[in-house]
């Protein structure tokens, strides 16, 4: 009798815990969607935001969201499932996102990168975030980087008759 209690004690406790959870989401994406619901986009369908939208190959990725751009603005919103972005293009509106304390927690999609960026500025939040920012800030004085000058030159250069062969030879992304 008490090995049935504690059973289901223990299956309560976890849908409970599962419910918090899942509440806590939904709150979470229904607060994204209000504050979004303005913003110029394309249109928006039930669970699956603009993922239909996505229905196009990885070599038209870029084209396809300049595409978007330029019938949208300059402001975008898109969404796939739960996940929401938002494109800014425009210099000043730049500014105001990047130098807001507000902004300054990156979203889940962040840690995705982190296998391939390791955990450095792009990735990390908070108190982790400015310890970083305040160790590379000295190095990005601009009389610092003005002695890099003739190397970002030099390998520019290069980068670019390395790609001018490439397409005098007819290579793409997709042959090689």
């Amino acid at each position: 009798m008490i090995v049935v209690v504690l059973l289901l004690v223990a299956v309560v406790l976890t849908v409970s815990a599962l419910l918090v959870r899942y509440w806590g989401a939904l709150s979470e994406f229904r607060r994204v969607r209000r504050m979004t619901a303005k913003l110029p986009g394309p249109p928006m369908y039930p669970v699956i935001g603009n993922a239909l939208e996505g229905v196009f190959g990885e070599d038209d990725l870029y084209g396809h969201l300049q595409s978007i751009m330029s019938t949208y603005g300059p402001l975008t919103c898109l969404a796939i499932a739960h996940l929401t972005f938002v494109f800014v293009m425009d210099p000043d509106d730049m500014e105001a996102v990047m130098t807001s304390p507000k902004t300054s927690h990156k979203s889940v999609v962040y840690g995705a990168g982190e296998q391939l960026l390791g955990r450095g500025l792009v990735v990390v939040n908070g108190v982790e975030w400015r310890r970083h920012r305040k160790a590379i800030t000295p190095s990005l004085h601009s009389d610092i980087l003005r002695d890099f000058v003739p190397l970002f030159s030099k390998q520019g250069v290069a980068f670019a008759d390395t790609l001018a062969e490439l397409a005098d030879e007819g290579v793409t992304r997709t042959t090689q």
